[in-house]
């Protein structure tokens, strides 16, 4: 795509290419064998080869965050896989409450399903509802529920 002289071939370029495309082809150099050869590379890593990791983080803008020490151990619970998974949910906020859905327009109402009295969030979920009263007297030891009701869920 380039002339003789080694700068692009507009007219060339300009009977298939649209011109949103040439605009952009307009702010890169042309090959130069004097730089090397013209090769594709992945910027986003180091050996510029393309990983699915590196698209992800790229797209996502994916920063390893800080884990609380309390969280690490989420997978080596000996609990079954879907409460492990429900863990990681809640941890990393990513479980649909009603009041998620509602922001989403998925729902009529935020209202928790099961007792009706205030917004269904990760928190009241979790902690605030009076049948999940129930549930977390049964799984949280007695001398750790303070902790537990005061921690932060998220990683």
């Amino acid at each position: 795509m380039t002339d003789a002289t080694g700068q692009w071939d507009w007219n060339r370029m300009s009977s298939i290419l649209p011109e949103l495309v040439l605009r952009k082809i307009a702010t890169i150099r042309p090959p130069n064998n004097m730089l090397g050869s013209d090769v594709t590379g992945w910027r986003w890593e180091q050996n510029w080869s393309f990983t699915t990791k590196s698209a992800y983080e790229a797209l996502s803008n994916y920063e390893v965050p800080s884990f609380d020490f309390k969280w690490l151990n989420i997978w080596h619970l000996k609990v079954p896989q879907r409460v492990k998974v429900f863990v990681w949910l809640v941890v990393h906020d990513r479980l649909l409450t009603n009041a998620e859905r509602f922001r989403r327009h998925l729902a009529i109402s935020d209202r928790c399903t099961w007792c009706q009295t205030s917004s269904e969030t990760v928190d009241h979920v979790v902690r605030h509802c009076s049948t999940a009263i129930s549930v977390r007297v049964a799984v949280i030891k007695p001398h750790l529920l303070n902790e537990f009701m005061t921690m932060s869920f998220l990683a």
